[in-house]
């Protein structure tokens, strides 16, 4: 790898490469922190967010000296992107006014775009997680949705089979990541 050094060009040695990497790295943004440009303030259910998750995610204090406005409360906490103007798809996801559940009349499936991610693999899965979406993964464990990363399969499995439902199938594939949980038989 070239670098410059001054006006002069140089191979760049091995921290060198290494201090290159991690700026990029700081700079790059997750999915879910990412401008969702066909948004506005007004696609996100702002009660949602001012009367449950900002009181669990904020201390009392903090919210009582607050004087900023609703999208910049968003803002620090990665749900709004103040330079683009429109929530991050985190916000969209967590907070939209009308999100849409598809449900078949024998199963739910959700699927996942991309197939496992970091270090999860068919071989290991579910003992080994890795986070595609950190700030919603976050979101989600303050709003009492996750106990305790990395606990979610096993959870889902033990409330299917305390209902007499059959245990959720999962389904790897190179674009994808499926699960299915069916109905009682």
């Amino acid at each position: 790898m070239w670098i410059r050094v001054g006006p002069r060009r140089a191979v760049a040695s091995e921290s060198e490469e290494r201090r290159l990497t991690e700026r990029r790295v700081s700079h790059a943004r997750t999915f879910d922190a990412r401008p969702c440009r066909d948004s506005s303030v007004t696609d996100l259910a702002a009660d949602l967010f001012l009367t449950t998750y900002r009181q669990q995610a904020v201390a009392e204090d903090v919210i009582a000296s607050n004087r900023r406005e609703l999208k910049q409360q968003l803002a620090a906490l990665r749900f709004f992107d103040i330079a683009n103007d429109c929530p991050t798809h985190a916000g969209i996801l967590l907070f939209a006014k009308n999100p849409r559940f598809y449900w078949f009349y024998d199963r739910i499936e959700v699927q996942n775009p991309g197939s496992l991610y970091g270090e999860a693999s068919r071989e290991n899965f579910p003992r080994q997680n890795a986070y595609r979406n950190p700030v919603i993964a976050e979101a989600m464990k303050t709003l009492g949705y996750v106990n305790r990363y990395g606990s979610g399969v096993e959870r889902a499995q033990e409330a299917l089979k305390t209902n007499s439902n059959p245990p959720a199938a999962f389904s790897f594939e190179d674009t994808y990541f499926l699960v299915t949980a069916k109905t009682r038989p």
